[in-house]
C-alpha cells in the first residue's frame, strides 16, 4: 500500500486501515441488533459479552481521546451505541416475555362434579355436572 502523507505528515494509508477496522469491529453487532429485533425474543442472549464489551469501550474511547486519536474515539462511541442498544433491546424483551407470562397465568381450575352414569354394554360415562372456571 502507498504510503499517501496529508499536510499534517499523518499516513493516510494507516489512517484509513485503521477506519476500515473500527468500522468492521463495532458493527460486527448489527446482525445480532436485526435478528433480536425480528424474532423479538431475548431470553437466551447473555448480558455479559455486551455489558463487558460495552465498559471496555468506554475506557478505549477515555485512552484515544488521551492520544488524540479522534477516529477510534468516534468508531468506540458508535460501538458503545451498538452495545446500548443490544442491552436495551434484550431488557425490553426480556421484561415483554415476563410480562406476558404473569398475563397468561392464571388460578388453578377448581375442580369439577361429576355424576357417574351406567350406560348401555357395561361401560361408565362421566357426565360434568360443572364446568372449571378459566
Amino acid at each position: 500500500m502507498a504510503q499517501i502523507r496529508n499536510h499534517n505528515g499523518m499516513q493516510l494509508g494507516i489512517a484509513l486501515l485503521g477506519t476500515l477496522g473500527i468500522v468492521a469491529m463495532e458493527s460486527s453487532y448489527v446482525p445480532q441488533l436485526w435478528r433480536l429485533f425480528r424474532v423479538k425474543h431475548a431470553e437466551e442472549v447473555s448480558l455479559l459479552l455486551p455489558g463487558l464489551s460495552l465498559g471496555g469501550r468506554l475506557c478505549a474511547i477515555a485512552y484515544a481521546h488521551s492520544q488524540g486519536q479522534q477516529v477510534f474515539v468516534a468508531g468506540f462511541l458508535v460501538g458503545v451505541l451498538l452495545r446500548a442498544g443490544l442491552l436495551s433491546q434484550v431488557a425490553y424483551y426480556r421484561h415483554q416475555y415476563r410480562r406476558r407470562l404473569r398475563q397468561k397465568t392464571t388460578p388453578l381450575p377448581t375442580p369439577t362434579l361429576a355424576l357417574v352414569t351406567s350406560e348401555p354394554h357395561d361401560s361408565i360415562a362421566v357426565t360434568p355436572l360443572l364446568r372449571a372456571v378459566p
